[in-house]
This record gives C-alpha cells, sequence and structure tokens, in this order.
C-alpha cells in the first residue's frame, strides 16, 4: 500500500498543473460560488488549489468509493464514502476530475444550484464522453443552443 500511496502522491503537482490551465476558464465563474460538491475527491487536492487561489467557498462535500482513496481527512470537508452518492442538497460548484467515467449516475446538473457550474475534467482516454456530455446538456434543456458558446471544452 505504501508503494501505490507514493505513485498517487507522484501525480499531484501534474494535477496542479491541470487545474491552473482550469483556472484560466472557472476564475470568471467563481466570484459567486458558496459550496462545492467534489465527486471523486480523493486527497483534496483540488481543495488545496482552491485554498491557494484564495477562494470564498464556505461548504465543501467531498465523495469517492473508499477511505484509502481519501487518505488523512481534511477538517473542512463533509466525506462520504460511497459508490451510489445521492443528495437533495443544491451546489454553486460541482466537479468531477478524472472520475466521471467510474460514475453509475453521470447526472451531475441534478446537485447544481441555479446558475451553478459543473465541472468535469475525463482522462485522455475517455475524451469520447465530452461529445456525449455536450448533447446531454444540450437536449436535456440545462443549457440552451445559445448558451452552447458557454460550454467550454478544454482538453489538458
Amino acid at each position: 500500500m505504501e508503494y501505490s500511496n507514493q505513485i498517487y502522491e507522484s501525480w499531484r503537482p501534474k494535477q496542479f498543473e491541470k487545474y491552473e490551465d482550469l483556472w484560466e476558464t472557472l476564475e470568471f465563474y467563481m466570484h459567486d460560488k458558496k459550496s462545492l460538491l467534489d465527486i471523486g475527491i480523493g486527497r483534496a487536492w483540488f481543495e488545496d488549489f482552491l485554498d491557494f487561489k484564495q477562494h470564498g467557498i464556505k461548504r465543501i462535500v467531498g465523495v469517492d468509493v473508499s477511505d484509502e482513496a481519501i487518505g488523512k481527512r481534511k477538517p473542512n470537508i463533509e466525506y462520504h464514502v460511497t459508490d451510489n452518492f445521492v443528495t437533495d442538497e443544491k451546489f454553486d460548484l460541482i466537479i468531477c476530475i478524472d472520475a466521471y467515467h467510474l460514475l453509475k449516475n453521470k447526472n451531475l446538473e441534478r446537485y447544481a444550484n441555479p446558475g451553478g457550474v459543473v465541472v468535469v475534467s475525463l482522462p485522455v482516454r475517455m475524451d469520447g464522453q465530452l461529445k456525449y456530455l455536450a448533447e446531454k446538456a444540450t437536449s436535456s434543456g440545462y443549457i440552451g443552443k445559445s448558451e452552447l458558446d458557454f460550454y467550454v471544452l478544454v482538453k489538458l
């Protein structure tokens, strides 16, 4: 297990590079975001990144499938260990980094407050699902055709 922890931790700098690239787009939407749902929170590296950026998020809920993936818990985060997370609570920001392809229920926008933002990052081998996400977002009515210009697709 120690060996796998070392491998996992070695990815942290690469993830921070990804977050920095993502921040160029996300920062515009962050000014009024007070709650965050992180599906696939792992070691909460994205939350560490947000702390570095001095965000204004007051409530953070993190979900992952195992305590091993989470590791040491952070006191300002409410954790849920499950492979089938469901809640009626709504959030201003929903983030799912490198875990979307593993979800049983991919309907993340159901957790979004009006005006909320859903961010999904996929491993490169899963980028075919991005077209599905764009089609689903417009066909379900979560965003209209005129808003599709704001549907940002960034390959990192």
